[in-house]
């Protein structure tokens, strides 16, 4: 895709929140970004906030919003929004990362992306280029939650993430972005995709172009899914841990994490399924130095519900 072709519109930040998903005067928009190396820091602004604030953010920095409007009030370094603060879903969407061992190039991106299209019966209304693959949006015009309860939207989505994972198979994409939650986050277009400066190499800019497709209801939804085999299974409708940050965005460390001192005595010493207990606690209590631990090791933080693999990256 390119802006040459006269069949393509590039478009803006303002565009893709306003006219596309829709947000309105009423609702909040959330915001995370963070310098390579640096903390996160999240803030909750009233759409257009968000657009003046975004146009401010250092352009060395990551940006990313929330696709789906999220409680109020406005707040910084508060809280970005967790599923269960969801107002809305404003779009069906697919985050589809070019790179090796997943998506192989953009054109498979593209062609993973018209056989979504196909499936719903229309195209999407906006495709971003993200620096490192394709980020695609089907607007819903009737997202609105239904007494408060996020768990027939969060189905949906689980159903939708179904698909799109079994297309991308279909292409030859065994590893594709997996997490499909309300509280999800994309890149900002108009930033720049800053994961590559620790590679050396210039920070590609995210660029929305507007495609024909027209929202959808999710009514329609539901029938597509239906009629493609994507029935709600059970625990659609449970809550998901929360995503302290994408996985396709975390970097390599510069060490693998050596277990010092009486971390390894007593991880050696123990029974398997004691060793099994004691690693998420080595894991974490190595985490902050941002060491990278052996491969294939996973961690759950319990008391927050968030997740996450120190197999091959640290955040």
């Amino acid at each position: 895709m390119s802006d040459t072709d006269p069949d393509v519109r590039i478009t803006d930040f303002a565009t893709l929140l306003r006219d596309v998903l829709g947000f309105t005067d009423d609702e909040y928009a959330s915001l995370l970004y963070e310098k390579p190396g640096g903390r996160p820091f999240s803030t909750v602004l009233a759409p257009a906030d968000a657009v003046t604030n975004a146009a401010k953010v250092s352009t060395t920095a990551n940006l990313y919003f929330g696709v789906n409007p999220t409680k109020g009030p406005a707040r910084e370094k508060d809280g970005r929004g967790k599923e269960i603060d969801v107002t809305r879903l404003t779009a069906l969407w697919a985050d589809i990362d070019v790179k090796p061992g997943a998506c192989p190039s953009l054109e498979t991106a593209h062609a993973i992306t018209d056989e979504l299209s196909t499936i719903l019966g229309t195209r999407p209304s906006v495709i971003v280029e993200s620096g490192h693959g394709l980020h695609v949006y089907w607007p819903i015009a009737d997202g609105q939650l239904a007494g408060g309860d996020v768990g027939p939207l969060r189905a949906l989505v689980q159903r939708w993430g179904r698909l799109v994972r079994t297309v991308a198979e279909k292409r030859g994409v065994a590893v594709i972005d997996s997490v499909f939650d309300l509280a999800r986050m994309l890149r900002v277009p108009g930033s720049f995709n800053n994961k590559s400066l620790s590679n050396g190499q210039p920070a590609p800019p995210v660029t929305a172009y507007l495609d024909t497709g027209g929202p959808l209801t999710v009514a329609e939804v539901d029938e597509r899914l239906t009629e493609a085999g994507f029935d709600e299974l059970p625990g659609d409708r449970d809550a998901v841990g929360e995503e302290v940050s994408p996985p396709s965005e975390w970097l390599w460390a510069n060490e693998t994490l050596r277990l010092r001192g009486h971390h390894d005595r007593d991880l050696g010493h123990r029974r398997p399924e004691a060793r099994r207990r004691a690693q998420p606690v080595v894991l974490l209590s190595a985490h902050p130095v941002g060491l990278r631990a052996p491969a294939g090791l996973h961690h759950q933080d319990r008391s927050s519900g968030r997740t996450g693999s120190f197999g091959s990256a640290a955040r």
